[in-house]
């Protein structure tokens, strides 16, 4: 199965390179082995030669009295020289010789492991493209679904509920008429009680009711459908991107962009266009409305949502000069976007704090709240300004940590008390006993009083990390991008608990959460 699945992936060259491998390493051992005799033989018989000739040269220093014997042991010693002279130079062959084969040894090693990594690298990079292919064809495949569930399978299925709604109600109204006929038969069949015929007799029934298909609008795919956009780029791009090739996906984020403005703006009746002609229009009210002209609560809630991404605004102006930019990288900040992005990351407070003042002015300048809370989304500016400073002058870094601590303590106060209408932090709830004041409020719509006290927790510590979120200065580096998200995604939290008790306090002071459809409400 295994030498099956080699041959299949181009594995088997790759097995053939190791075997080679292999057999260079046990023939270069083997080498070294004979080349470390060889040595040690080399050096025991030069050894025995120099032992050779210091006898025979100390012989010779006594010649003149040479008798029988020295003569004859003169005669062996050179004898024997001569025989351990051609053995040393023997095994000095022999050395020479497997030092040459240990080199070329060496060498072919070192050949057949650079060819076995060229080739792996050949096949990893075969099977990363296989692999990037299918993944893209099976993105395209959930695209091609998922786009022909919404075009095609969400209206056929509205189009049939409706019509089986319609039957229903039909078949309903035929059944109500039969029974107000039978009981007109028997009111009229009750002679001795005239007067009571004509007062039971039911009003004409009215005409069938029909169902705008408009009224249907609560579908979750609706919110979900540009999100799934985004999930997708960022699926594809981290499964096709590798740490030294991001450059060359460029074009995902970019195609993502283009992806989601398409869809927003798409003319005809599809991809929820009640709801994207909805979002477009109140956004448009929120940058080119007139001052003159009341600001409505809708308009106010997407603006304090569009400074959740803050972020994503100076984002969106350094993914753009990447992708038009040839001679950019992403591993390289553009040098523009050191001062453009942080002054694209102010134009959501900027919005905000236009409606504030603009509430203001419709007040006939007599509404203080507006001008306080236009102070909070004021207080942000300094936070980024500072932030951008601080890349070339590292002397604002106190003032950068103190306009932290001010805009997230202010924003924090202003979500509980104002935002939330929660009186938590009030100073008469906690110092004055005598005053009858709940740390929440009178009315509650949820029924534990702890998820109240779990979100104003969670709102105190993540206000702080989305201050630190503005500050360019911070994730400049692309190894802190992965944090910089995390940061995102704790602040879709905070605003995801935001809208929750921020719609809460607005049905209470409207009082219209009477009406709703909840009943587990509770007043303190």
């Amino acid at each position: 199965m295994s030498g099956q699945l080699n041959r299949l992936t181009g594995y088997e060259r790759i097995e053939k390179l190791k075997a080679v491998v292999i057999d260079a390493e046990q023939a270069i051992k083997h080498s070294r082995g004979m080349l470390v005799d060889s040595k040690q033989e080399y050096g025991k018989y030069t050894e025995m030669r120099r032992s050779s000739q210091k006898q025979v040269n100390d012989l010779l220093s006594n010649k003149s009295s040479w008798g029988d014997v020295e003569l004859n042991r003169f005669t062996q010693l050179v004898k024997s020289d001569h025989s351990i002279e051609k053995l040393e130079k023997e095994y000095s062959g022999k050395v020479e010789e497997y030092e040459r084969l240990v080199d070329r040894g060496f060498e072919k090693l070192l050949k057949s492991i650079l060819e076995r990594y060229h080739e792996e690298q050949i096949w990893s990079d075969k099977i990363r493209s296989v692999s990037s292919n299918y993944t893209l064809m099976a993105l395209s495949v959930n695209v091609l679904v998922f786009l022909t569930a919404i075009v095609f399978v969400e209206p056929w299925k509205r189009s049939k509920m409706l019509k089986e709604l319609e039957i229903n109600l039909d078949q309903d109204q035929i059944r109500l008429l039969g029974e107000i006929d039978s009981m007109r038969d028997d009111i009229r069949s009750l002679k001795p009680i005239p007067a009571m015929s004509s007062s039971l007799v039911p009003p004409p029934p009215s005409p069938p009711t029909t169902v705008d298909s408009a009224i249907i609008t609560n579908n979750p795919f609706a919110s979900l459908s540009l999100e799934s956009f985004c999930l997708l780029g960022l699926v594809f791009y981290e499964a096709t991107t590798t740490h030294g090739d991001m450059d060359s996906k460029a074009f995902i984020p970019a195609l993502t962009y283009i992806v989601i403005a398409l869809t927003l703006f798409y003319p005809f009746d599809a991809f929820y266009k009640q709801q994207r002609s909805q979002f477009l229009s109140t956004l448009t009210q929120i940058i080119y409305s007139p001052v003159t002209k009341a600001i409505t609560f809708n308009q106010v809630f997407l603006a304090d949502i569009l400074t959740s991404y803050a972020k994503v605004f100076g984002d969106f102006y350094s993914s753009i000069i990447q992708c038009l930019d040839p001679e950019s990288s992403f591993a390289i900040t553009p040098q523009s976007a050191n001062y453009m992005a942080p002054l694209f990351t102010t134009i959501p407070y900027l919005l905000r704090l236009r409606q504030c003042v603009v509430e203001y002015i419709a007040s006939d300048y007599q509404q203080k709240r507006s001008l306080a809370n236009a102070l909070k989304y004021a207080s942000a500016l300094p936070v980024i300004a500072f932030s951008a400073i601080h890349k070339h002058n590292k002397s604002v870094y106190p003032w950068w940590l103190i306009s932290v601590v001010v805009n997230s303590l202010y924003s924090f106060w202003w979500d509980v008390r104002n935002d939330w209408g929660l009186n938590f932090l009030d100073r008469d709830v906690w110092l004055d006993g005598g005053v009858e004041k709940t740390p929440l409020r009178q009315t509650l719509l949820y029924r534990q009083p702890g998820k109240y006290y779990a979100a104003i927790l969670a709102d105190f510590f993540l206000r702080f990390t989305w201050s630190l979120k503005l500050s360019s200065h911070l994730h400049a580096y692309v190894q802190l991008e992965s944090g910089v998200f995390a940061f995102e995604i704790l602040e879709i939290l905070r605003r995801y608990l935001w809208c929750l008790f921020r719609l809460e306090w607005e049905v209470i002071k409207t009082e219209e959460y009477p009406s709703i459809p909840i009943h587990q409400y509770t007043t303190e």
